[in-house]
């Protein structure tokens, strides 16, 4: 059986497309929640597992396979494999 006919958009546009969707739910979640976007220089706690309902699991999954993909797809071959390597050897 044959997939359905995707629009015309190359690999990184798809992947693109993922990362502003599972962005946007992670965002509308913390929203939601009452919660403050996550930065990089915040001290505060992680939300509570009650915060980690199905819809954001799947967008953080989500998020999490798109940049990979995202970066695997466009940085260089032999950088991409320096990094992986890295990281297995720090595991």
């Amino acid at each position: 059986m044959s997939s359905p006919s995707l629009p015309s958009l190359s690999e990184p546009q798809l992947l693109l497309t993922l990362l502003e969707k599972s962005t946007r739910t992670l965002l509308d979640a913390y929203s939601a929640a009452g919660l403050s976007s996550p930065s990089m220089e915040a001290t505060a706690s992680p939300p509570s597992e009650a915060f980690l309902t199905p819809d954001v699991r799947d967008a953080t999954r989500i998020l999490q396979g798109a940049t990979a993909q995202l970066c695997a797809t466009l940085v260089h071959p032999s950088l991409h494999m320096i990094d992986m390597a890295y990281k297995v050897s720090m595991a």
